[in-house]
């Protein structure tokens, strides 16, 4: 009877330890994207090809704004997400206020998750005619300084906003159910403190697609490194990051 309940005791205390073992921990990715030499280089060609639709940047002498040189804003004109396979569908984000000033939003480039809603907050003693010729609902509409025009995207895809007075106008809101959106810095680094572990899809946008894409995989490790060098602006040529995910 001893034997019994000391096997029975045993059997139990095994399962217990099974069933309540600790889940793995969340990791803390440091993340780094930069742009190789030859990035700025096509994009200088690509760009020139583009100057009649006047696209994205000042490039024949006007009354407003004197040329400016080519150049890029690693915070502003790129979009880093993470997708865990499995997940399940991300709820959407708070309302976020979006400046509008002389020629383009506060970034170039927004990443927002499904039925999310932006309002578009102009700032700019101008006028602005804003709208995304891809989204039915969101038709030219004139814009006065410190007026609001609240938009609401409510399924996953990507959205130029123009604006019918300012040609040059060019801005992206990037709708895509990700797990995580990488706040990046000026000098494009981002940080995520809380991954949990899985499978991921690492994607970066830039300029109206989908330029950059790469597995990463988190275990346990406490923190993740993940490095990108972006050697093309389109998809097509675009190369892997050199650095894969190290722990740190």
């Amino acid at each position: 009877m001893k034997r019994f309940f000391f096997t029975a005791f045993c059997g139990i205390f095994s399962v217990s330890l099974f069933a309540f073992s600790p889940p793995l921990a969340a990791a803390k990715i440091n993340g780094k994207l930069s742009l190789a030499p030859a990035f700025l280089e096509k994009y200088e060609a690509t760009h020139n090809e583009a100057d009649k639709a006047f696209r994205g940047y000042w490039n024949d002498p006007n009354a407003i704004q004197p040329i400016a040189p080519l150049s890029l804003a690693l915070h502003s004109d790129f979009g880093v997400v993470l997708l865990r396979d499995g997940a399940p569908e991300p709820k959407p984000d708070p309302i976020r206020t979006v400046q509008v000033f002389a020629g383009a939003l506060e970034q170039n480039v927004i990443v927002i998750r499904p039925q999310s809603r932006i309002k578009f907050h102009s700032v700019d003693p101008l006028d602005h005619d804003l709208y995304a010729s891809d989204k039915h609902d969101f038709k030219p509409q004139q814009m006065a300084q410190n007026s609001v025009r609240p938009v609401d995207f409510y399924s996953a895809g990507l959205f130029e906003v123009r604006c019918t007075l300012m040609p040059h106008f060019s801005a992206w809101i990037v709708v895509e159910p990700a797990t995580y959106v990488a706040e990046l810095k000026r000098d494009g680094a981002f940080q995520i403190d809380a991954a949990e572990p899985g499978e991921y899809t690492v994607k970066v946008f830039f300029r109206g697609q989908w330029i950059h894409e790469r597995k990463l995989t988190i275990r346990d490790e406490k923190e993740v490194q993940v490095t990108i060098q972006l050697e093309s602006p389109t998809a097509s040529a675009a190369k892997p990051a050199k650095d894969e995910p190290k722990e740190k």
